[in-house]
């Protein structure tokens, strides 16, 4: 029996508890906590359960009822943590984005731009910007990330 056949046999039109409905989100439920679970084993994850605890920690609240020194202490060693964090990732993405690879790829999109491949009259063709970086493999906002990252 599907949610919507015993919404309408059991539970008159539906609003009432039903079992499928309960077993699907439970099942989605779980996958979402699952999602979580292997989210925070990621750098971004450890990012961002730093900058939670930052926040939770170190914020406006902890400043006013805590030590200052303390306080200080605890956000320059969670500051710390971080850039360490994103020095890693970082150096991951500069061994495959070399500055040769970089300029590479740069002139490459800047001649499809100069072709007018992402022109549609006077606007942008944001669709065939999507296209051609599924194509490729990289987007422009990682380009730009590696042209920042190669300059410094």
């Amino acid at each position: 029996m599907r949610e919507s056949t015993y919404d309408r046999l059991v539970n008159e039109g539906g609003g009432g508890y039903n079992p499928y409905r309960a077993k699907r989100e439970h099942a989605e439920w779980q996958a979402a906590q699952e999602r979580a679970k292997q989210h925070t084993q990621t750098p971004q994850g450890k990012i961002d359960a730093l900058q939670r605890r930052l926040e939770r920690e170190c914020g406006s609240v902890a400043r006013e009822w805590g030590n200052m020194e303390e306080i200080d202490a605890l956000q320059n060693d969670l500051h710390s943590q971080i850039k360490q964090i994103e020095d890693g990732i970082n150096a991951e993405f500069l061994a495959v984005w070399t500055p040769e690879e970089t300029h590479k790829r740069r002139v490459e999109w800047n001649a499809r731009v100069k072709n007018g491949e992402f022109s549609n009259g006077n606007r942008v063709d944001f669709r065939a910007m999507a296209a051609q970086e599924k194509r490729q493999g990289w987007a422009l906002d990682t380009l730009k990330k590696a042209v920042k990252l190669n300059r410094s």
